[in-house]
């Protein structure tokens, strides 16, 4: 696709297709193709190892939704559009200018046809739905969107609730659960061996609490504002957790008791103690 472009400037060969155009145009022409460049590479700088020259899906791909990809559905599409839009601007050719057009529109869209997100499908739906939402939202506001995120949790697993997105993450906690004998502690002046696989099971139970609360404090590390709740005390010694992490710790609108729910039950409790608290949710 660039052996036109390099026969034109390399030699005279294709003067006899040259049009001209205002001073504006190239100028134009030349932005719109640096614009293309940073695109393309920002895209391929979100995907990382998940970037493939061919349409595949690897063992651990991963959908990417973040960066560029969280604004625009096809990045590198979009840059290759910029590139072939900008070109006949800035090569004022007919056959440098626009062959690279006319090759890329039919490839497009056989290209597109062709993918299919099988693997993917449910989360490219809410993808999609999720930029458009972005999209919405950035024009409704002027400014970035504010995340607003419930938590409900238990020693068992914990439910991270976003608000705008609408999706529930589960995240499992893999704790074994504390070992509680009867009986003395000592024997013969030693601890009695029961004791002591208690305390051995009791201090292995506090190290996977601790790793178990940091993951879902990564979970929630771009909220806005969080709402914790959950039956027993893991909602309070989470608290307890989130005050090593002063700034986390800003955002925490409110604390409170929750019995068992469904995830549908969440994400309606969750819109609405941040509907009727939306004025407290905002942190500077």
């Amino acid at each position: 696709m660039f052996v036109a472009p390099v026969v034109y400037a390399a030699s005279n060969w294709l003067d006899f297709a040259n049009y001209a155009l205002p001073d504006w145009a190239g100028g134009l022409g030349a932005v719109l193709i640096a614009g293309a460049l940073f695109v393309f590479w920002r895209a391929h700088a979100d995907l990382g190892l998940n970037w493939s020259p061919s349409l595949e899906i690897r063992e651990k791909h991963e959908l990417i939704t973040r960066g560029i990809y969280g604004v625009i559905r096809h990045p590198m599409y979009a840059s290759q559009w910029l590139r072939v839009i900008g070109q006949p601007l800035l090569l004022q050719n007919w056959v440098a200018g626009w062959l690279d057009l006319l090759v890329f529109i039919p490839f497009y869209f056989l290209q597109v046809r062709a993918e299919r997100f099988d693997f993917f499908r449910m989360r490219c739906y809410k993808y999609r739905r999720g930029v458009v939402q972005h999209i919405n939202n950035q024009t409704k506001t002027g400014g970035s969107m504010d995340r607003h995120i419930g938590l409900w949790i238990d020693h068992k697993q914990a439910y991270v609730i976003w608000y705008q997105d609408g999706r529930i993450e589960v995240i499992p906690s893999h704790i074994e659960p504390p070992t509680h004998y009867s009986g003395g502690t000592q024997l013969g002046g030693k601890l009695n061996q029961k004791a002591d696989t208690e305390l051995r099971n009791n201090d292995r139970f506090r190290l996977q609490l601790n790793k178990y609360y940091q993951q879902v404090i990564s979970a929630l590390k771009d909220a806005d504002s969080i709402f914790i709740m959950g039956p027993g005390e893991a909602k309070i010694e989470f608290q307890k957790a989130m005050k090593r992490h002063k700034s986390l710790q800003k955002r925490l609108l409110k604390v409170e008791t929750a019995g068992k729910m469904t995830k549908n039950q969440m994400m309606a409790h969750v819109r609405r103690v941040f509907q009727t608290g939306n004025s407290r949710t905002h942190h500077n």
